[in-house]
């Protein structure tokens, strides 16, 4: 697994200050850093390898967030990018 490259197609959703309101708009960056995820690494991800992902940019970019906090809302998107990869692992 290429974590700095899974690191790099999450940034774009994990970038914007608002990346875990589940707006329409940051659902939107979301669903498309994961498109750019699975086509570029494919779908054998697991919740391990986004939830160590999602922590160092989530530590790096937004240093101040409670600890609860943060780990509450890294492990709900790392399920749920977990369930879609396994969702699109399951179908193809």
């Amino acid at each position: 697994m290429n974590m700095e490259k899974l690191i790099e197609l999450l940034m774009p959703w994990l970038q914007v200050d608002t990346w875990h309101t589940y707006h329409p708009c940051d659902d939107e960056r979301y669903h498309s850093a994961l498109k750019n995820v699975f086509s570029t690494l494919g779908t054998q991800l697991d919740g391990e390898h986004f939830s160590e992902a999602i922590t160092v940019v989530v530590d790096d970019l937004y240093p101040n967030y409670e600890v609860s906090y943060k780990e509450d809302l890294i492990e709900k998107f790392a399920i749920r990018s977990e369930h879609i990869a396994n969702y699109l692992h399951d179908t193809k």
